[in-house]
């Protein structure tokens, strides 16, 4: 087959760790950025005398460089490689970054760009650090005279935090990370110790990736025990999370991607078995935490999937390798339940940026570089990319592979759907007053010796609003920070904010929109899906009710603002719930007693939904 001369391809990837930990002499990170860019080069294995190393670039991408703040990094980088005549931009924003710069990369190329494209990250925020602290030398600086501004500035700072939240001090992302987790756990039935534990086995997941990462920061294979303990060496950050479970930002890294048309790597001589296609990407943005109807779900996520693979003709077991973004465990089981992919498979191909390292903004090349090796030795399979920004709040979806892609690259934002889910408000104490309400979600924050500082909360007075308050009262955060269940028990939240924890802890959160959440069952990401797909439409928010004999009852909230009843069983005998349509199907065509629609039914996964009916006086 004949390809588009204009077909985008990744022709090299390159991935520096410069371990500085382990002895290695300081290096200023353009240094790292040039040295990513040479390995780039080298991996395209271009002809003998074609300009395929950094010498073929015509333009060159970065993100921006934290440690020492260049106004023009990729001109910088370009310089120190003795190359002039380059185009060099600036590109702003989240996580999500590096995958809006691929995706433009290759849509230029489909529109008709020429050339090669440079796409780099680089830090040295160990070292950096190591340097503030007196446990390392200074670190050298590149003077910014010799690229002092690039050509182009694209994108802007992202702006991930709700002023309720700012109100009350949240807004870094390990503080908003656990309030997710928290709300995660509530949803899964688990206890706290329980739900530890199960962080832990997830966590060892990725650390057994990074052990075969010759590239990973920690190569150490950390056991689930270790990583889900709290201990002088692994203290508590925010709870649930310990050291181990959040990004290492603190590591001296780059990573590089040469982009180009399949017509220019012809051109270079880059044998076919380097090639890898970019088939498509999904971007889209969620509001703050503030606005979202329910924290254990990124209805964010679900719209990016559902777009996803509808537009590749994939399916979620059809993708073979795997890099979700995974700054928190939040943030992967957020991606991986919008995604449709099971949490007992590998995602990731680095071993995550807890354990190969999280060098800020500048992760998704990584995993992208890492990527492209693990498909050129599985030629035939798809993978699956993700990049994520702010609170889960702008995510970069792409999907690549060694085949050709079956359609031209694209790049989709479903902005409109995004745009007419549902969205809760901020609600704050009356001034000179204060508001009672059941916690939603709670996380305490500790300081370097892992003594608790302080702690959050969520309250959701209705089905509309949310309101957030500080927890300084020592015996509140020991509260907080101990194995009872504190969901739906009741806090006070003054008008300045602050907020104490009232009565006593409930064995299960009250009526209500947290209505029996505390130790049951979530709706299983494959039953989401059917639902979605019978109902195109995306669920924002699902609540366990009442109901449902020997199967577990959930109300699901969708974004046209329908609401729909739902129910599941684990292991039901065959034709279970079929059948139970039927019967319900057969009283409604009666017409003699009121019987809710059956919208939805399957037996695999087993489902079924029917109207919402609210529910009447007794």
């Amino acid at each position: 087959m004949r390809l588009d001369p204009h077909t985008p391809v990744v022709i090299g990837g390159g991935v520096v760790s410069n371990r500085t930990n382990a002895g290695a002499p300081v290096r200023e990170p353009i240094g790292l950025l040039a040295d990513a860019a040479r390995l780039a080069a080298e991996d395209a294995d271009a002809a003998p005398g074609a300009p395929a190393g950094p010498d073929a670039v015509t333009t060159a991408r970065s993100a921006p460089v934290l440690t020492n703040r260049h106004r023009d990094p990729a001109g910088l980088t370009m310089a120190a490689l003795g190359v002039s005549g380059v185009r060099s931009e600036l590109w702003l924003g989240g996580g999500e970054v590096c995958g809006t710069m691929l995706a433009r990369t290759a849509s230029d190329l489909v529109a008709g760009a020429g050339g090669v494209t440079l796409l780099m990250v680089g830090e040295a925020w160990y070292s950096k650090v190591a340097a503030r602290r007196g446990r390392g030398p200074a670190l050298p600086r590149v003077d910014d005279e010799a690229s002092p501004a690039p050509h182009q500035v694209i994108g802007g700072v992202i702006d991930f935090v709700d002023p309720a939240e700012q109100a009350v001090g949240l807004a870094d992302p390990v503080e908003l990370y656990p309030l997710l987790e928290q709300a995660l756990r509530i949803a899964s039935g688990r206890t706290p110790a329980e739900h530890r534990a199960w962080l832990g086995e997830l966590w060892a997941g990725f650390s057994a990736v990074a052990s075969t990462n010759p590239w990973a920061w920690d190569r150490h294979p950390h056991p689930a025990e270790e990583i889900a303990t709290p201990s002088p060496a692994n203290r508590l950050v925010g709870s649930p999370y310990t050291k181990l479970m959040v990004s290492n930002e603190q590591v001296d890294q780059g990573a590089a991607l040469l982009v180009c048309s399949v017509s220019e790597a012809e051109r270079l001589g880059v044998p076919r078995d380097r090639w890898v296609f970019p088939w498509l990407t999904v971007e889209g943005a969620a509001p703050p935490l503030t606005a979202r109807p329910d924290l254990a779900r990124s209805a964010l996520a679900a719209v990016v999937g559902r777009t996803l693979w509808a537009a590749s003709g994939l399916a979620p077991d059809d993708v073979g390798p795997v890099d979700l973004y995974s700054c928190f465990p939040s943030a992967v089981q957020q991606q991986a339940a919008g995604y449709g992919l099971s949490l007992d498979r590998p995602l990731t191909v680095t071993g995550g940026m807890r354990f190969a390292g999280g060098p800020w903004n500048g992760y998704p090349m990584h995993g992208l570089a890492r990527m492209v090796q693990a498909l050129r030795a599985q030629p035939d399979a798809a993978g699956l990319c993700s990049a994520n920004g702010g609170g889960v709040t702008k995510l970069a979806a792409t999907v690549l592979s060694a085949r050709p892609p079956a359609h031209t690259f694209s790049h989709l934002r479903p902005d409109e759907e995004l745009a007419a889910l549902p969205r809760r408000g901020a609600v704050r104490p009356d001034p000179a007053g204060s508001l009672d309400g059941p916690i939603e979600t709670w996380t305490v924050m500790h300081d370097r010796t892992g003594a608790p500082t302080h702690g959050f909360v969520a309250v959701v007075p209705d089905d509309d609003h949310r309101c957030w308050g500080r927890v300084e009262h020592p015996d509140d955060l020991a509260a907080m920070d101990g194995d009872e269940e504190l969901a739906g028990r009741r806090v006070r939240i003054s008008d300045e904010g602050r907020a104490r924890l009232v009565g006593r802890a409930a064995t299960r959160p009250p009526a209500g929109p947290l209505e029996d959440v505390g130790r049951v069952p979530s709706v299983e990401p494959t039953v989401l899906r059917a639902v979605e797909a019978a109902l195109s439409a995306t669920v924002v928010a699902s609540t366990r009710v009442h109901g449902g004999d020997v199967a577990a009852a959930f109300r699901l909230d969708l974004h046209d603002g329908r609401r729909v009843f739902a129910k599941t069983h684990p292991d039901p005998p065959a034709g279970f719930f079929v059948t139970e349509a039927s019967g319900l199907s057969w009283l409604r065509d009666a017409a003699t007693v009121a019987v809710p629609e059956v919208l939805a039914v399957g037996d695999d996964p087993a489902h079924l939904v029917l109207e919402w009916v609210e529910e009447g006086p007794a």
